[in-house]
């Protein structure tokens, strides 16, 4: 082919312009500034360098520790992420079903329906229309708080069992001063904020409506109130069974339901919320079971040091390789301009540096730093569990890809990985104008379609839509739930939602899949007949010597190929160690 001649050409042209290098076999020498054979042991240097792990095995009999250290690591840190998940997993269930209950108990009224996780979401539903009904949610909360442990199946208990009347607090944020009449309207957007702290016990029947009465407080003045909240806590402990390997948490539960009266359009949205604490003085004793509790906690806090141990091993000879990286693409910057008068390309530059390495490196440190953010957890010094999966998850995601630089050593299975790399620079500018085109169908549905259909009503949610139309999501429905209030809106939605459908489904993503089969079809004919060449590429192919001739490893006689110098050892192992 025409392209294969081209490569073959260009191949040539550039041997020229270097020394011819001996046959294969005849020359064993170390590179040696100064030396008659400089070139060639340089050249012989660089072919080692650029060399896989598997060839460098083959060319020096050295053990690929870094390939060992990768494999161990993505056993330890999977397992380490399944441990911690399972765990996790077993808190969030928990989590879940005390949020249930919390509703179930505190909210007046609620209906099992609020519990489904139907779309849209029926929580929407759940308001306070009218001042009686507020006052009459407020006591519910209170009372049911105060008559928890007699009623509830959860094991729940007061903070302070100590005394008879626990505390509730209750707070009002409101602006200052808001009256409207007769067209004429008179605003203090000043916020203040009031609170109550009420003590009640459970052979009380509370009112807050009567306790601000007896207390000459004013009434709610729900013209200018902002948000009202009713502020409880409570204690439970989370019972852990043998195949969660850890022992019971002691859990205190900080509950706050919110009356958000923030856009002031006739209805209060009642949401109940709850925090968590780790009490560090949870300690008790546990009777039967096959398992040690303490045992098992102590090995799970040493599997997670010898896993930041691990990643420091694998971090500390990334670091190693690419210091050796720089300092050989110094060398050769030095060697180019010293013999042929000419620099390297940056593309030439960067070949020295394998950004595998930085993303291996990247793993490691999101690993070690996730590891002990875990051993925070297990010693209950921390709760955040989300910072925690955040660092092992990205960690293990990066580990299991960093796989794919060892199996990019063969063409069998490197042609995922090329043709991503080449494609991303077409890539990226393909989507940089299919998102300008995307981003005005977004603003435009926002704010048109917005007040008239619920998956428009946000500028995110807008954008989430439509990516979900163009994989093929939810289509009928979203032309379904359009309202049919405006007709001129919607006469509006059915050409903006059949033109956005039809050009990015049946244009956009067809080019873009094109793009990528491109690159393909051009990896494919270069490993046909050949791959493109560079300078520096064209002065390493010029060595022909075989990673398993036997000319590359080290002899302590003078025939080695680095011993062009024998009295010079010193020399040898400084070259030695800078091409590892």
């Amino acid at each position: 082919m025409d392209t294969s001649r081209s490569v073959t050409a260009t191949t040539r042209s550039r041997a020229n312009t270097y020394e011819n290098p001996p046959q294969n076999g005849t020359l064993n020498c170390t590179y040696f500034e100064g030396h008659s054979n400089e070139v060639e042991c340089f050249r012989r240097m660089l072919k080692y360098f650029f060399m896989n792990t598997w060839q460098k095995y083959k060319a020096k009999g050295r053990k690929p520790w870094k390939l060992g250290v990768q494999l161990l690591k993505i056993i330890f840190v999977t397992v380490q992420l399944c441990l911690f998940g399972y765990n996790q997993f077993s808190l969030v269930t928990f989590l879940e079903g005390n949020q249930w209950a919390f509703e179930h108990m505190f909210m007046l009224k609620w209906d099992n329906a609020y519990d489904s996780f139907a779309y849209p979401n029926t929580r929407n539903l759940y308001a306070i229309y009218e001042k009686k009904e507020f006052y009459d949610h407020v006591d519910h909360a209170v009372n049911q708080f105060a008559k928890l442990e007699d009623l509830a199946i959860g094991s729940y208990e007061y903070v302070d069992n100590s005394t008879e009347h626990h505390q509730v607090d209750i707070c009002q944020t409101y602006y200052a001063n808001i009256t409207a009449s007769e067209n004429t309207y008179s605003v203090d957007l000043t916020k203040k904020t009031e609170c109550w702290q009420i003590k009640v016990d459970t052979a009380s029947n509370f009112s807050f409506l009567e306790y601000l009465r007896n207390h000459n407080e004013p009434e709610i003045n729900f013209d200018s109130l902002v948000e009202a909240k009713v502020n409880f806590s409570v204690k439970t402990f989370l019972l852990k069974l043998e195949k969660h390997l850890s022992s019971p948490d002691c859990v205190l539960f900080h509950i706050q339901i919110l009356y958000s009266n923030s856009e002031h359009n006739g209805r209060l949205r009642p949401e109940i919320s709850q925090t968590h604490d780790f009490q560090l003085q949870c300690k008790g004793s546990i009777k039967g079971g096959k398992l040690n509790f303490s045992t098992t906690r102590n090995l799970m806090i040493m599997f997670d040091i010898v896993v930041t141990l691990l990643s420091i091993l694998s971090l500390l000879l990334c670091l190693r390789s690419l210091c050796n990286a720089h300092k050989m693409k110094k060398k050769t910057l030095k060697f180019f301009e010293k013999h042929f008068e000419k620099s390297l390309t940056s593309s030439d530059r960067l070949k020295f540096y394998d950004f595998w390495l930085i993303e291996i490196l990247i793993s490691d440190v999101l690993v070690i730093f996730g590891s002990m953010w875990k051993l925070q957890i297990e010693e209950k010094n921390s709760s955040s569990y989300d910072l925690c999966s955040i660092l092992l998850g990205i960690g293990c995601l990066l580990v299991w890809c960093g796989i794919l630089r060892y199996l990019g050593f063969s063409s069998k299975y490197n042609i995922l990985i090329l043709t991503m790399k080449n494609a991303m620079p077409n890539m990226l500018r393909f989507l940089l104008c299919a998102g300008a085109i995307y981003m005005g169908y977004a603003f435009c549905g926002w704010i048109v379609l917005g007040p008239y259909h619920y998956k428009f009503r946000t500028l995110i949610r807008s954008v989430e839509c439509m990516y979900s139309l163009v994989n093929g999501d939810d289509m009928f429905a979203t032309f379904a739930e359009m309202s049919e209030k405006s007709v001129m809106v919607w006469y509006f939605s059915k050409a903006y939602l059949y033109s956005f459908i039809s050009l990015f489904i049946y244009v956009v993503l067809s080019l873009f899949i094109a793009v990528i089969m491109d690159t393909y079809e051009t990896l494919k004919d270069y490993q046909q007949n050949g791959w493109p060449t560079s300078e520096l590429t064209s002065f390493v192919e010029m060595c022909t010597d075989l990673p398993e001739s036997g000319t590359f490893r080290v002899q302590s006689d003078e025939s080695s190929l680095f011993s062009c110098c024998p009295l010079r050892r010193d020399n040898d192992t400084q070259h030695d160690n800078l091409i590892r």
